[in-house]
């Protein structure tokens, strides 16, 4: 039964739990307040309804991904049906798995870098990560590269620029491998309480299609997928199927319903709506 939430005795909201705050002498600031309003959230009605029974209910979640993500309109579409309490996107158009010299600000290791530093500065964590990219390395052919089993040292390297070098001098950023080992092993270090999620640009199909029906084979993006669920299983981390997201462009029909542009190949918004039930779809099947 829902009790009242009452903030120096006056009721402001019901919420799942009986809680009154009284700061009179106590000292606490309005940070302290939304931490502690975050939290009946959770635990509560989640925003925007839910319940308890939906198990994303209250959390946050981080993205990073290309330009199919960086106009947030499918994520938008996912926070509003899993009732999730934050999104954090840092995904960008170009964004890459590898890192060479023209994707250093682009790879997923980096984005990674700037999520940390944002969850640092609010004092929050992310309950979430999911990283969808492979697009644009599939485009810009990136090469494969080898899996590196190398060991990375976060407890002697705490600090940030140590992290970063001991990870940098461990891994080819500059390939699609090296780059993947590079943001999980940077997950692990900063995030060691968020379940990630790992997959390929959703709908990216889409942007390939041409690529694909003219090369008439899928060998070079398999070994791509492939290397990505086989890190997933090295990493401990979750392995989705985003590529394409409940859009096939095999059929017409179902093309032109979730067409991408004729220029640049990126969803309508029918499409963004489809690929942000479909993703929410996939996490509730990936629990």
């Amino acid at each position: 039964m829902a009790k009242e939430l009452n903030w120096n005795g006056t009721e402001i909201g019901a919420k799942a739990s009986n809680v009154t705050y009284d700061n009179s002498g106590s000292g606490m600031d309005a940070k302290n307040v939304q931490q502690a309003l975050d939290e009946l959230k959770r635990e509560g009605g989640g925003g925007g309804g839910g319940g308890s029974y939906a198990p994303f209910n209250g959390k946050r979640f981080a993205i990073v991904g290309d330009s199919f993500t960086a106009g947030g309109r499918w994520v938008g579409v996912m926070k509003n049906l899993l009732h999730l309490l934050e999104t954090k996107n840092k995904a960008i158009s170009g964004g890459t798995w590898n890192g060479d010299g023209s994707h250093t600000s682009l790879c997923a290791f980096y984005r990674l870098q700037l999520l940390y530093a944002d969850y640092l500065a609010d004092g929050t964590s992310p309950d979430y990560i999911i990283i969808v990219d492979g697009v644009n390395d599939f485009g810009n052919n990136a090469v494969l590269g080898d899996i590196s089993y190398a060991t990375i040292d976060d407890i002697t390297n705490t600090e940030e620029s140590a992290l970063l070098a001991e990870i940098s001098g461990k891994y080819d950023l500059s390939t699609f491998t090296g780059g993947a080992q590079a943001a999980l092993a940077y997950i692990a270090a900063r995030f060691p309480g968020a379940i990630v999620k790992i997959g390929w640009t959703p709908a990216g199909q889409q942007y390939m299609f041409s690529r694909i029906t003219s090369a008439k084979s899928w060998d070079g993006v398999n070994q791509y997928l492939d290397r990505l669920k086989a890190l997933a299983t090295m990493y401990g981390v979750q392995y989705i199927d985003s590529i394409n997201a409940g859009i096939c462009p095999w059929v017409s029909s179902n093309l032109d319903k979730y067409s991408v542009s004729a220029t640049d190949h990126h969803p309508s918004s029918d499409a963004n709506d489809r690929i942000g039930e479909y993703m929410a779809r996939l996490m509730l099947s990936n629990l």
